[in-house]
């Protein structure tokens, strides 16, 4: 304890030892809070508790959205790029191609 009292005159020194003088009311402050016994410190779990619980239920959430948006997205069908039809007229020796491309427009004016 002799050592807690030795530094906060080191600081209360240094503190004083400043070009600007200490705001109105400061000392009875120090003195108060210093009168008052135990610091008032927080635990590092009690000021990052919601950071705490925010990160893994977003991280919860994140997982399941990243999982479960497949299944809700629309299927897209296979796009048939080429058609292609072959008619064999045997007794004339006729072959008869037909590609249709997917370029091809059938029921649409230029």
């Amino acid at each position: 304890m002799d050592e807690d009292k030795i530094l906060d005159k080191e600081i209360t020194r240094l503190v004083r030892s400043l070009e600007k003088g200490l705001p109105l009311g400061l000392d009875e402050r120090i003195a108060l809070e210093a009168s008052s016994g135990a610091p008032h410190r927080r635990p590092f779990f009690r000021k990052w508790h919601l950071a705490l619980a925010v990160v893994p239920g977003g991280a919860a959430l994140f997982l399941a959205l990243f999982l479960l948006l497949p299944a809700f997205r629309k299927q897209e069908e296979p796009q048939i790029t080429e058609i292609r039809t072959q008619f064999e007229l045997v007794d004339k020796n006729i072959t008869i191609i037909f590609i249709q491309s997917s370029d091809f427009r059938l029921f649409e004016e230029d």
